[in-house]
């Protein structure tokens, strides 16, 4: 039997997952587009499917709150960007790429995005 919640919580914090989640942050942070158009393709990458209207609105949520505590905590940007071993890109933004970092998480946590027993 498995734990949902643990499983859960080990794809949000696991050092792995945030590293697989910072490195389709930085494509998104390196591509132009609107964040809704990011949104999108993070998404599709993930899925292989266009997300809903709520997906997305709950997604650029989600880009939203990350952008507002990075931008007031950028200590913790860099924290997050931290996370793995790949190395760090200095010159993006590191509160935008924490930002995205997040929306990647989520995406990567989703139940269509993971395999469960």
């Amino acid at each position: 039997k498995s734990n949902p919640s643990l499983a859960a919580l080990t794809l949000l914090n696991d050092p792995a997952f945030v590293e697989a989640a910072r490195s389709l942050a930085e494509i998104l942070v390196r591509e132009n587009g609107s964040n809704i158009e990011r949104v999108e393709r993070a998404f599709r990458r993930a899925t292989s499917r266009a997300p809903t209207a709520a997906e997305t609105a709950e997604l650029l949520d989600v880009y939203n709150e990350s952008a507002r505590y990075y931008g007031a905590h950028p200590e913790a940007a860099r924290k997050t960007l931290a996370t793995g071993d790949s190395p760090i890109d200095q010159k993006l933004p590191p509160v935008e790429w924490a930002a995205w970092t997040n929306v990647a998480r989520t995406i990567l946590n989703l139940a269509e995005t993971t395999t469960r027993s």
